[in-house]
């Protein structure tokens, strides 16, 4: 539970024998805590010392997680670093006058899913640091081939090697809506906002968000096109799409297929504008690509249906 105290968790390590790999201790957080707690011959500490020799350098920072460990409650600290199962790396990340932030890194973390926190350091305050958790977010669902992944990368790892540019970041599984004062919103990246079946998984969403980077289309008729493209998710599902881009096309969508607040490409501009709350439902919205098969089903049945002679 979430009251339980380090102390608490330490008495019941020693009851079950000190075996870390039967409770719940499996993050570098709690068992820099619990050496803390333990002291020099605690119980539990030889335990506890063989599982910290397990990491390889660089490890975790016992100072900084010692004081974040004792600043936090013992439960909070756990459900933060729960998704860690890997030892992390440690860098500074940002530092002010009051402040320094620490970003810890999962180490040896590959295929685009890394994962971090930032503890929070008060440099006036000996011992004062806060764990700062990582924020709701969305995870593209379909990255780009050839710019966010290369395909057949894990088959062919050579490809790597000859084609050098793409990233390797691994696609999201959770079709995220966020809620902001009552107003439910999701967040088609770039050129998902252009794949109607990734916007009908998100959950009755009012507004549909898209943020796009259209600058290596240049000048050319590209970002119209992707941006009228985008257009047809407004009305396929019944809800407004506002799109904003680093370099144009951006605007405001409505389900009725009118464009307002359109922006210029490749001009500055910083507006704010009013987006209708106006839901349309829709037969797309609640049924997808059926119209699609039905036809393909029509024109497959016309096709060899009898011909009468002229």
């Amino acid at each position: 539970e979430d009251e339980t105290t380090p102390a608490q968790t330490l008495a019941v390590l020693a009851a079950s024998g000190c075996d870390l790999d039967a409770g719940h201790v499996v993050t570098p957080w709690e068992v820099v805590g619990l050496r803390a707690v333990a002291g020099d011959e605690g119980p539990c500490r030889e335990a506890l010392d063989a599982r910290a020799a397990q990491w390889s350098d660089p490890k975790v920072p016992d100072a900084v997680l010692t004081q974040a460990a004792t600043r936090l409650p013992w439960g909070v600290l756990r459900r933060l670093t729960a998704s860690f199962d890997a030892p992390m790396v440690e860098r500074r990340a940002h530092r002010d006058s009051a402040f320094v932030y620490h970003q810890l890194d999962e180490a040896g973390c590959d295929d685009g899913d890394c994962r971090s926190l930032v503890v929070r350091c008060d440099r006036a305050a000996e011992g004062a640091c806060d764990v700062v958790p990582e924020a709701p977010h969305y995870d593209k669902l379909v990255p780009l081939p050839f710019g966010e992944y290369l395909p057949f990368r894990t088959v062919f790892p050579w490809l790597a090697d000859l084609i050098r540019g793409p990233g390797n970041f691994r696609a999201g599984d959770t079709p995220v809506v966020f809620e902001v004062q009552g107003v439910r919103f999701a967040t088609p990246i770039c050129y998902e906002g252009i794949l109607a079946y990734v916007c009908r998984r998100f959950d009755s969403p009012d507004l549909l968000i898209n943020v796009t980077n259209d600058a290596w289309f240049g000048t050319g008729a590209a970002s119209d096109l992707h941006g009228m493209l985008v257009t047809a998710r407004a009305m396929e599902m019944g809800v407004p799409v506002f799109r904003s881009t680093y370099t144009g096309v951006g605007f405001v969508a409505l389900p009725s297929g009118r464009v307002l607040h359109r922006t210029p490409l490749f001009e500055d501009v910083a507006r704010v504008v009013e987006v209708p709350r106006a839901t349309v439902s829709t037969l797309y919205a609640a049924w997808g690509d059926w119209f699609v098969a039905g036809c393909a089903l029509m024109l497959g049945g016309l096709w060899f249906r009898p011909r009468s002679a002229p």
